[in-house]
């Protein structure tokens, strides 16, 4: 674990010096990816400044990013954006919660549901 803290400190110490960029958020001992636990695994949350307070791209970044951290010894690094729509991923399709707010029966929210999905 130790290690893995180490390397995310180094990867926030880079992050935190390309323009446009807001806060990097760390996790060491977890997966985003294969949502495993585990000692060598670690992530990375960075957050970019609004659009008229930098003039850096998602891509650009990644680029910028994977370059500065590829001499990192002993670790794999993969750099990659976010869905841009929460619930609407690149794997997992897309979320949709039905709510029904008039205090109705579980059949009528049924077939509310059932006529959606239909249309």
């Amino acid at each position: 674990m130790e290690r893995t803290e180490k390397v995310l400190d180094e990867v926030t110490v880079m992050a935190k010096k390309i323009e446009g960029v807001e806060n990097v958020t760390t996790l060491a001992g977890y997966s985003i990816v294969t949502e495993i636990a585990g000692s060598s695994y670690g992530m990375a949350m960075i957050n970019l400044k609004d659009w008229k307070e930098r003039n850096i791209s998602v891509n650009d970044l990644i680029a910028e990013l994977s370059e500065k951290t590829k001499g990192i010894a002993d670790a794999q690094i993969e750099i990659f954006a976010p869905p841009t729509v929460p619930g609407f991923g690149n794997t997992s399709g897309f979320e949709l919660r039905l709510l029904d707010r008039t205090g109705g029966t579980i059949e009528n929210t049924d077939k509310i549901t059932k006529d959606f999905v239909k249309n």
